[in-house]
């Protein structure tokens, strides 16, 4: 209830923020300066420049998967959890990235605190970075709570009695160390975004083929809260290995291809990127395995109607 109503004034705050920059960057700078700016720290090869900030932008963009699904547990209806994923994705954070693309390059400096106050002066300077780092505690309000629940969904019995500000407190105590690093967090910070890609990229592959090619769109909803050997949903030992098999083989391939660390990359990268073919390889793997462990043994719900969804349509 508190995040959701933060982001009544955040959210609208972050455009105007960014309108304003925009307005002040084309205030003091002309189109031909943005297109003669010279590139921060590039490559040589012009086609791995351009698809290293494409495999940037897909990983930046994939890291945002889970706590879009976990903020959808929160609305009413599909359309309120979905349009507003796509309105945020897909024009907010493309106008703001476009913004502080022009910025890095008129200014050489990708962070924000480097030109936002020459930009817009010591008073509206400082003001503007106010709100982005007040912005930013309601962005890592969300990551928290979405990650911290999903932990303790996951634990089973081990973390049920462990109080909600407890667990929140243990997750956040090593960010907030962090915090007192911020050099280190800027130089690693695409790194970190990158390494969690790989992984997540992985997770999407897995869900995607489970969810849309598997299931059909269909998910057994009384599954999703049973418990104990009857489940349906129990697999292995309440464990997909057939998932967890995928996402391994696929993040590993990942990392094959670009090393986020060193920035070292395979050929294939040039025209492929890392993200496309680890989503592809998650989702080739996961059918094979799925069928052969699970779907071919009558296991996993899968085939099966949807009791509850049957029961509601009468």
């Amino acid at each position: 209830m508190t995040i959701s109503k933060l982001n009544r004034f955040v959210a609208p705050g972050l455009l105007v923020v960014v309108v304003l920059m925009m307005v002040l960057l084309m205030t003091h700078y002309s189109w031909s300066d943005l297109l003669a700016a010279e590139p921060i720290a590039p490559f040589a090869d012009e086609q791995l420049n351009f698809m290293m900030a494409v495999e940037f932008n897909l990983g930046a963009g994939l890291s945002w998967w889970p706590v879009m699904g976990t903020l959808a547990r929160l609305t009413r209806g599909p359309r309120a959890a979905a349009w507003p994923a796509y309105a945020g994705i897909l024009v907010g954070t493309v106008v703001a990235q476009l913004v502080g693309m022009a910025a890095g390059l008129l200014f050489g400096q990708a962070d924000p605190t480097a030109w936002m106050v020459p930009l817009g002066g010591p008073v509206l300077g400082v003001l503007t970075l106010l709100f982005v780092g007040f912005a930013n505690i309601t962005s890592m309000a969300s990551i928290a709570y979405s990650t911290v629940l999903a932990v303790k969904q996951s634990s089973g019995k081990v973390l049920s009695r462990v109080r909600w500000p407890v667990l929140a407190g243990g997750f956040l105590l090593l960010p907030a160390v962090l915090s007192f690093f911020p050099a280190f967090m800027y130089e690693q910070f695409m790194t970190f975004v990158v390494i969690s890609g790989a992984f997540i990229a992985a997770i999407c592959g897995v869900i995607i083929a489970d969810y849309f090619l598997v299931r059909r769109q269909v998910v057994p909803l009384r599954a999703l809260y049973a418990s104990g050997k009857r489940d349906p949903l129990r697999f292995t030992g309440g464990i997909n290995i057939a998932a967890i098999a995928a996402v391994v083989l696929a993040s590993g391939f990942y990392l094959w291809v670009y090393n986020p660390i060193t920035l070292e990359t395979q050929p294939m990268f040039r025209f492929a990127t890392a993200t496309v073919p680890a989503v592809a390889i998650a989702m080739v793997s996961y059918l094979a395995l799925n069928f052969l462990l699970y779907v071919r043994r009558g296991r996993g719900a899968y085939g099966g109607q949807d009791t509850f969804a049957a029961a509601g349509r009468k």
